[in-house]
């Protein structure tokens, strides 16, 4: 508390360093107050990897394929990544909080609009590319404000910033399935012969998905009607049988997902909203109590802030622009199919928002251990961690979910692999901000980081739609069974493992710089200039 309080009483006058808007640079702050408003909005943020929820409901009432059922999840995915660059421009120049408070609008706006889509292609439009535009401009916002107010603990501070990110998935799939399960009719008889074509034919049911099940006799139609009448919604799933998946495809079809993006995206805007008035900038030069940037050996002068184009003139972004989409890509297929892998082996939608929830929590928890290690251990030989787990995991997950018969079984080891993927894969958002800020400076950071963080997008993309591909029926390779998903998991770890291997060449310009000019016997050129 002395320490916030002494913080606060920090005073300077604005500069033009980083073209921080007046308005957006107190003299006076508290640093704590900024993390609490960065919680908020991006636990709101987060609400993008809780797609996978809501997934086989949007399935089941829309016409999809493997691959159109994930464009809203790829397209948002891009378009926050796209959406970063230009909010990056614009936060350096007019400060965190309108940049924001414009975010949390929009994202607000396309999670309405989603509850009036009609079709898979226009809730990619307002799912995808308007909710997707708003945790674009939002997301940059709390990171840029906290490295500057946190220069002692980049690493760490990077991942509290984005924990809520990861971490935000877990209380929306919650809020998504009481809200989409609310208005479901009563699961009886009734509703059996609504979901029929006709229940007295012994050669099948046809559902609702156009879907035939044979051998269904008087005998197992009592069974089934047995079933359905003595369980509750969520315990439908209580053995491994024909019944249990056609009760869980019809029971998506009356998820009511017009609500739920309704009262979502009332939530999404005043939390985003709240948030942004709480990010400030700190006054220009403002160093901790007690700490004191490092410094370069004698007679060595280093450049500290890089331009966006000078950034990207160096072998160093590169590296880390194809390690971030290495290490993203995993994490971003797990995030956004494991619902339907899942459903292709009995677990059910609630198991689903489980493993959705408790990944997310990883996920968070990953952000700040990975990232206050990286302030201990150095960046690379955390990216290193991260991607052997990965890369071990990812190659025997699939094995490791089909090894047992019993769906409740599957669930334990989906939950447990989807977890340690989760964990490392939020990594990622405290390792290459803070490496961001390392290598390239503050001065710069929203640009510079938006054009990191391009990686992501083409991770998305890249993951969501090769899983989709994969696992189409019309692949002429896989014709859509299941097993398909071995081979989806088998390329991620060799991703992985090629990833692992090339953060053993990662270093920042300054310390290369160093080496050349010690190898050399000679200082570098003098000042902020390039060598």
């Amino acid at each position: 508390m002395d320490m916030a309080k002494n913080e606060g009483k920090n005073k300077g006058k604005q500069t033009d360093e980083g073209k921080v808007a007046k308005a957006d640079v107190k003299p006076a702050g508290n640093r704590w107050l900024v993390v609490l408003g960065g919680l908020l909005i991006q636990l709101s943020l987060g609400s993008i990897y809780a797609y996978s929820t809501f997934a086989k409901p949007i399935g089941a009432q829309f016409t999809t394929t493997p691959i159109t059922l994930q464009l809203p999840f790829v397209v948002g995915l891009a378009t926050f990544a796209i959406v970063m660059v230009v909010a990056g421009r614009l936060q350096d120049k007019k400060g965190p909080k309108i940049v924001a408070l414009i975010g949390g609008i929009i994202l607000g706006i396309g999670t309405l609009a989603s509850s009036q889509a009609k079709d898979i292609w226009q809730l990619t439009i307002t799912y995808g590319v308007i909710a997707g535009a708003g945790i674009g401009l939002g997301y940059v916002c709390p990171i840029a404000a906290l490295v500057k107010w946190f220069p002692d603990k980049k690493g760490l501070i990077s991942g509290v910033a984005v924990a809520a990110f990861g971490a935000g998935s877990f209380v929306i799939a919650q809020i998504a399935v009481a809200i989409m399960g609310s208005g479901m009719p009563a699961i009886d008889q009734s509703f059996l012969k609504k979901e029929c074509v006709d229940l007295t034919h012994d050669d099948g049911v046809a559902i609702n998905t156009s879907s035939t099940f044979s051998g269904l006799n008087a005998t197992n139609k009592a069974t089934l009607i047995k079933h359905i009448e003595t369980n509750n919604k969520t315990g439908l799933a209580a053995d491994n049988s024909f019944y249990k998946k056609f009760v869980r495809t019809a029971v998506y079809a009356h998820f009511d997902l017009t609500k739920s993006f309704l009262v979502l995206g009332v939530m999404y805007m005043i939390m985003v909203v709240v948030g942004a008035l709480m990010l400030t900038n700190p006054s220009a030069g403002y160093k901790p109590p007690g700490w004191n940037p490092p410094t370069a050996a004698p007679g060595v002068s280093l450049k500290v802030d890089y331009t966006c184009g000078e950034m990207l003139a160096t072998w160093q972004y590169w590296l880390m622009w194809i390690l971030f989409i290495m290490g993203a890509i995993t994490g971003l297929m797990i995030i956004g199919n494991v619902g339907v892998f899942a459903a292709a082996y009995s677990i059910t939608a609630a198991q689903v928002a489980w493993i959705v929830g408790i990944l997310a929590l990883f996920n968070g928890a990953g952000r700040v251990v990975w990232g206050a290690l990286g302030d201990k251990i150095g960046r690379p030989r955390v990216l290193f961690l991260m991607y052997l787990i990965s890369g071990i995991v990812m190659a025997g997950l699939f094995d490791m979910v089909t090894g047992v018969s019993s769906p409740d079984d599957r669930f334990m080891r989906l939950t447990i692999g989807a977890s340690a993927i989760g964990f490392c894969f939020g990594g990622n958002f405290a390792m290459y901000p803070s490496c961001t800020a390392d290598y390239f400076g503050t001065k710069f950071y929203g640009l510079n980081y938006g054009a990191v963080f391009t990686a992501y997008g083409v991770a998305g993309a890249t993951g969501g739609l090769l899983a989709g591909y994969l696992t189409d029926s019309s692949n002429p390779i896989t014709h859509g069974d299941p097993t398909a998903w071995k081979m989806v998991f088998q390329v991620m770890a060799v991703l992985c493992f090629i990833a692992m291997a090339l953060t053993f060449a990662l270093k920042s310009p300054q310390a290369t710089a160093q080496k050349k000019a010690e190898q050399k016997d000679k200082p570098v050129k003098k000042g902020n200039e390039e060598e």
